[in-house]
């Protein structure tokens, strides 16, 4: 009796979905309700590889939903295919979009080295969907992109009208919270996606909660260490740390020599002396006089 043969189908992949940032949380739930109210209306594509080119928040909302393959498409073109699709629909933030720029800059140098003759300038533009003067801007020897017109369809700015956008910081109110969800796990991708910036900018912040941290944590051994040697001591520190730690009262004299530009000396100096050296330095008597046995903090940033 003959035996029957199976198959084994491997389940789609996602190899490309790191090409742009993912969906927001709001996005996500959005896309959820869509699918659940009305199904998967625009189908997932994927390569002969069974690997989704588009659609995997589609896929991953609905495992049966329909699904499209392209077949012969070479590796950098399927990264342009990524991006092809999903640019003009994605609302992307300006410094999203200024990372999702230069990964397209790549892939037209990797189309170009694939095959000179057939990925002309003008088919490169074609495939990745934006302007043929953005290409040919991203050829130039030391060329920069500025003031082209790089997005078609819906999105018509130009990479400069969002190139200072980016420069936009995240005010340091919201940064507590940021940190709170790095500190529980929670995927930089993930956080970046939720406040329109890129992954670079959280790993950025919560890099420098950890350094100012340890930076606290040295300030209060370097004090506890002073403290023991009596009242005659020298702390040198951060202000911004040593300062905190300080108590009030117990400094003789602040030295301080920042090396900073002349512009920021003045608002370095109030900060230190109105505000730190107030609370910190002792009270002199009644003639001026400062006590004995000195404590002398050395304050920088």
């Amino acid at each position: 009796m003959p035996t029957k043969t199976r198959l084994a189908i491997r389940p789609p992949r996602t190899p490309y979905k790191h090409l742009l940032p993912p969906l927001s949380s709001e996005e996500l739930a959005a896309l959820r309700a869509s699918i659940q109210a009305n199904g998967v209306l625009q189908p997932v594509i994927l390569d002969e590889l069974n690997n989704v080119l588009d659609g995997h928040n589609r896929l991953a909302i609905d495992p049966n939903a329909p699904r499209r393959v392209i077949r012969g498409l070479s590796e950098a073109e399927k990264r342009a295919f990524v991006f092809a699709s999903n640019m003009a629909r994605r609302n992307l933030s300006p410094a999203q979009k200024k990372a999702a720029l230069a990964a397209m800059k790549a892939v037209a140098r990797a189309l170009r080295e694939e095959d000179p003759k057939k990925n002309t300038q003008k088919r490169i533009a074609e495939l990745l969907g934006v302007s043929r003067a953005c290409v040919e801007k991203w050829f130039q020897r030391r060329g920069a992109l500025h003031n082209q017109t790089c997005l078609k369809s819906a999105d018509t700015l130009r990479e400069s009208d969002f190139l200072a956008d980016a420069r936009i910081t995240i005010p340091h109110k919201i940064r507590p919270a940021i940190v709170k969800r790095c500190e529980s796990g929670e995927p930089l991708a993930t956080i970046a996606a939720d406040f329109k910036v890129a992954k670079s900018t959280i790993s950025r912040i919560y890099r420098r909660h950890l350094a100012d941290r340890r930076a606290a944590a040295q300030a209060k051994r370097d004090v506890a260490r002073a403290a023991s040697l009596g009242d005659q001591n020298i702390i040198v520190g951060d202000y911004r740390h040593t300062g905190r730690v300080l108590a009030d009262g117990s400094v003789d004299l602040i030295f301080t020599d920042p090396p900073f530009a002349k512009q920021h000396i003045p608002r370095l100096a109030a900060a230190i002396t109105a505000g730190i050296g107030q609370k910190v330095t002792k009270k002199t008597d009644k003639r001026g006089a400062v006590p004995r046995l000195p404590r002398v903090v050395g304050l920088s940033r």
